[in-house]
Parts: structure tokens; C-alpha cells; sequence
């Protein structure tokens, strides 16, 4: 079984040959997915940081808290949209 990126791949591609995929759509949730990753890299950092033992900066602090719940929504929102238009 192959990844949930592989999965995407593939259904972008069928969805392609068999023209159902808009470019507005594709444009949404490529900008969801981008978003995602820079928002986890940002969180790695802290995580990284945390697990050295360093202290957070109270930004820091902050971007952690808020930044969990950004992310498990896009999550949650891009994994409707693939189920709801591939059935992933």
C-alpha cells in the first residue's frame, strides 16, 4: 500500500485524464497543502527545540498552541475534499 501522497498523485492524474479535476480546485488544495507543510516545519523547529531542552520564547509559545489546531483543520478539510472528490 502506498503513501496518502502517492494517493493523491494517482488521483490527481486519473482525475486529469478523465477531466474532472478544475484548476480552481486543484489551486485550492495545492495552496492547503503548501500551507500545511510550512506550517509543520514551523512546528517541527519548535518540537526540535523543546526535545533539546531549550526554553520557548513566548512567540514560540504561542505559534505552538495556535498553530496545532490550524493544522489538524487543514488536515481534517484536504482529507474531506480528497474523499468527498476521489473517494481516497
Amino acid at each position: 500500500m502506498g503513501s496518502w501522497g502517492d494517493a493523491m498523485i494517482d488521483a490527481i492524474e486519473t482525475g486529469r485524464r478523465n477531466g474532472r479535476l478544475g484548476l480552481i480546485g486543484e489551486g485550492y488544495d495545492a495552496a492547503a497543502s503548501i500551507s500545511l507543510e510550512a506550517i509543520t516545519e514551523v512546528l517541527d523547529r519548535i518540537e526540535a527545540k523543546i526535545e533539546a531542552g531549550k526554553s520557548l520564547s513566548a512567540d514560540e509559545k504561542v505559534l505552538r498552541s495556535e498553530l496545532y489546531p490550524i493544522k489538524s483543520k487543514i488536515e481534517r478539510k484536504l482529507t474531506e475534499y480528497w474523499q468527498t472528490t476521489y473517494g481516497l
